[in-house]
């Protein structure tokens, strides 16, 4: 997905009605984008990827320490769609 054809269908904190909007993206076949940002002001390690996605650092004993330190409450959930399906993608959130 380009990111100059692409707007932002909404911005959520709940992990689990993000994840609805998704779910219903995916099972509609429209194309979509999640980016996730923290909102915690506190400062925890960060876990960072390699350019195959695979985790480096960031570890306690095999254990990654956003699973120890972030709530996914303290996480901002951006979804991303083509513009041409922002209308249709619109509908499908209203009927979630």
């Amino acid at each position: 997905m380009n990111i100059f054809n692409r707007t932002v269908l909404i911005q959520e904190p709940n992990p689990e009605a993000a994840a609805k909007v998704w779910s219903a993206l995916r099972k509609a076949g429209i194309q979509y984008k999640v980016v996730i940002k923290s909102t915690s002001t506190k400062s925890s390690p960060m876990l960072r990827t390699d350019k195959n996605g695979t985790v480096i650092g960031g570890e306690v004993g095999g254990i990654p320490n956003s699973w120890i330190y972030d709530n996914p409450m303290n996480n901002l959930y951006t979804i991303y769609v083509k513009k041409a399906d922002l209308e249709r993608a619109k509908d499908i959130c209203k009927s979630i």
